[in-house]
């Protein structure tokens, strides 16, 4: 519905044609003092009572005018704001709009918005100092708030009152709108007359400070807008009524789409109040934005409503729109190439436009990104502002995006599955990222100096390479050691490059070395005297070495000379190519390595291919787009089969579900069964303990971050744990600094005393 937009352009455009026919015909239309102090009451209700307040005088033309309008305003609401201002529409072009000050979770905790989903994990009890601080921050919402409902009625009271003192109406001069109507009139009156003058300059370069300078106008001050609420409180037509049986709400959905539209942020989930509906600009964004028509705007209230009836789910089945296609490459069971899953520009804005800004996936999502934001951003065509909320992140969601499962987290918790498809996050995460970074992203760094603390990450994965970039985003010098010759960890050598394109992770680094973060590849830890020399030469240390100790299949054979682990064959697979071609091999476990393992050996060229697990399928839970894609290209399941022993002579000896045992075909066998922590000899030696569950080590100036500490997990929750790992390293070395000025002065303190106590100097005697 784009009528609302046609209409309102089409009105205003009329509205300013007649001020300019009114200023050549001289009529009398016009807001400029040198026009006259009764023109300007034709067109403004607060000029007109400036008019009176100045001249003393009631004139009837003045007050005529002055009826006219109250009675459409009576009639029409805020229709002025919304229809005839020029402010919003030249903020529009010239891109100097207030940013929205509400989040898209403002409501998630109103009735009906869970949806049957329930929460994941409970929110911890609040401390006093925390409880302290977020009454601190509701009393300045409070008093922000305030100010923006009460501040304009006293911009009005101080223009009227400025208006008698003067005998003028001052305020005309500063008004956005008399600036721009004096502007317009200003360049006719000298076409007309021919009389150049650097008038109108001057007021265009006023109106352009205030647009851009004073971008909260119309919420702080415009006093026309204060006069034409409490005149709206009288208002009851063509207030916006929500269809009961339409709105999403109903279903039980936190749509915050209506809201989000209006400029007043205004909540239509409950019947519209007389204080609410007189801020109603009757623009129609609500209605126009709403993706399922469940908004109108009726002359009158009718007596019977729909608003408390169940949603129509038949409807809402028919009227949402299904998801837009994406530009997916083809994957093959032959070939190697990462598929690439994106939008075009077009289907994107499509695809986010979809989005009823609930906040569902922000719950969802083990780092909580501002999906909301980024959807909206793009729906509205910026992507750029798109990609720089993500990138400035620092979460890496060009590999997220890809690695992390669909069915698990943010699009499994999209409500919009329950009655279409649900909004594809993971491309349209992709699609903002990949053009940030093809447009040249570049991070912006503090400077660092030969006193800023030094910080070494030990460990190039997905959790090092956050905490570092957090760490170098505040100024200290990071430097990064890495066994391997490439940083990535796990996502550059233990996933298959089928599955994600390394190219991603070398664009990484590259950002990574601008940003001025020393990376030492290739250097491997072998001793603990080492490891210790790190920490003394550093002011902090980061443990991000990943879970990397593997779980040993403990069946007799399994240490024969074909048994590999799960990491060991992935990081060798172009140099176990041999073993696998035209081979039978046989993959222990279904989980998401195990996956890998085995659509790797299927492109190898393996002759059969087939996982063995303990658990049933639907208990294991295998990521869905793995498993179906491994089950497409050839790999066989064998679920509730316990392994008995591997044999020499290249076989398995399993019990099936029935109880039977049964012999395999195994010339490798790959046991993918996971990893229970990290490689910890050389921490042992060096006396250092990672607890499981925490950031902090024994010794006060050691961390540990990712795998190391949660265990196995995703890529998403490493990134979140580096990040929280960078944190609480930096609060150390704030805290370290402030000890360290603060025993400064109070050696200095101590000395100056000393000096201050000593008896004075007797003079030399000669």
């Amino acid at each position: 519905m784009k009528k609302f937009s046609i209409l309102r352009a089409l009105s205003l455009g009329l509205f300013l044609l007649a001020v300019v026919c009114g200023v050549i015909w001289q009529t009398g239309w016009g807001t400029l003092s040198s026009f006259g102090i009764g023109s300007i009451a034709q067109i403004c209700p607060v000029g007109a009572l400036e008019t009176i307040f100045a001249s003393g005088s009631l004139a009837l033309s003045v007050l005529i005018c002055l009826g006219v309008f109250v009675a459409l305003v009576v009639v029409f609401g805020r229709f002025f704001c919304g229809w005839l201002c020029p402010v919003p529409p030249l903020r529009k072009i010239f891109g100097a709009e207030p940013k929205p000050e509400t989040s898209c979770l403002n409501d998630s905790e109103d009735e009906g918005t869970s949806h049957s989903r329930e929460e994941t994990s409970s929110e911890p009890e609040k401390s006093s100092a925390s409880a302290q601080t977020s009454s601190s921050s509701k009393a300045t919402f409070i008093n922000s708030a305030a100010l923006e409902k009460k501040g304009p009625f006293f911009v009005l009271a101080a223009a009227l009152v400025s208006s008698a003192i003067f005998s003028f109406p001052v305020f005309c001069l500063i008004c956005p709108v008399g600036l721009t109507f004096a502007f317009i009139i200003g360049i006719v009156h000298m076409l007309k007359f021919n009389d150049p003058t650097i008038t109108p300059l001057v007021i265009l370069g006023v109106l352009f400070l205030e647009i851009f300078f004073l971008r909260r106008w119309c919420q702080f001050i415009c006093p026309i807008g204060a006069f034409i609420s409490l005149v709206s409180r009288l208002n009851k037509t063509f207030v916006p009524k929500v269809d009961g049986q339409k709105c999403l709400r109903a279903f039980g959905l936190n749509c915050q789409v209506c809201k989000n539209a209006c400029p007043e942020g205004i909540d239509l989930k409950k019947t519209v109040p007389s204080t609410e509906s007189s801020r109603c600009l009757k623009c129609g964004a609500c209605a126009q934005r709403c993706p399922v028509s469940a908004i109108s705007f009726p002359l009158l209230k009718k007596s019977k409503c729909s608003e408390g009836k169940t949603a129509n789910i038949v409807y809402l089945k028919e009227r949402f729109p299904r998801g837009a296609a994406t530009e997916q490459s083809v994957v093959s069971k032959d070939s190697f190439d990462a598929p690439q899953e994106t939008f075009s520009l077009k289907n994107a804005i499509l695809e986010s436009s979809r989005c009823i800004q609930c906040g569902a996936c922000v719950k969802a999502c083990p780092q909580h990104n501002p999906i909301p934001e980024v959807l909206r951003s793009i729906a509205s065509g910026d992507t750029k502002a798109a990609g720089r909320l993500l990138m400035q992140s620092g979460k890496m969601p060009e590999l997220c995006s890809q690695l992390c499962p669909k069915d698990k987290f943010c699009m499994a918790a999209c409500p919009l599955g329950d009655f279409s498809d649900p909004i594809n996050i993971h491309a349209l995460m992709y699609f903002a990222a990949s053009r940030s970074l093809d447009r040249g992203y570049r991070t912006s760094r503090a400077r660092t100096s030969k006193k800023s603390p030094s910080v070494a990450v030990i460990g190039a994965g997905p959790a090092g390479l956050a905490a570092a970039d957090v760490l170098r985003a505040q100024g200290y010098k990071v430097t990064v050691y890495e066994r391997e010759n490439e940083i990535g960890g796990l996502t550059m050598f233990g996933i298959p490059a089928f599955k994600l394109s390394k190219e991603k992770i070398l664009t990484r680094k590259k950002l990574y070395e601008k940003s001025g973060i020393n990376f030492q590849l290739g250097y491997e830890i072998k001793s603990a005297q080492e490891l210790l020399g790190i920490v003394d030469s550093h002011d902090a240390v980061l443990l991000a070495i990943g879970a990397e100790n593997p779980i040993h299949l403990d069946v007799p054979g399994a240490n024969l000379d074909f048994v590999f682990q799960a990491l060991e064959y992935l990081h060798g697979e172009s140099k176990l190519t041999s073993l696998t071609q035209d081979k039978n091999v046989v993959v222990l476990g279904v989980g998401g390595t195990a996956l890998d393992c085995a659509r790797t050996a299927l492109r190898q060229g393996a002759r059969t291919v087939t996982c063995v697990f303990r658990k049933s399928l639907l208990k294991a839970n295998p990521p869905r787009d793995d498993y179906e894609s491994a089950l497409r290209e050839g790999a066989k399941f064998l679920e509730e089969t316990q392994i008995q022993s591997v044999q020499p002579d290249k076989t398995v000896k399993v019990i099936n579900r029935e109880g039977l045992c049964e012999v395999l075909k195994a010339d490798l066998v790959i046991c993918a069964y996971g990893f229970i922590g990290p490689r910890d000899e050389v921490l042992k030696e060096a006396g250092i303990v990672i607890s499981k569950g925490s950031l902090h080590t024994n010794l006060p100036k050691v961390f540990a971050a990712g795998d190391a500490v949660s265990g196995p997990s995703f890529v998403t929750t490493a990134i979140e744990s580096g990040q929280s790992a960078a944190k609480a390293i930096s609060q150390f070395l704030s805290d370290g600094c402030t000890e360290k000025k603060r025993s400064r002065q109070n050696r200095k303190n101590k000395d100056d005393g000393q000096i201050s106590n000593r008896e004075p100097a007797q003079p030399a005697i000669s």
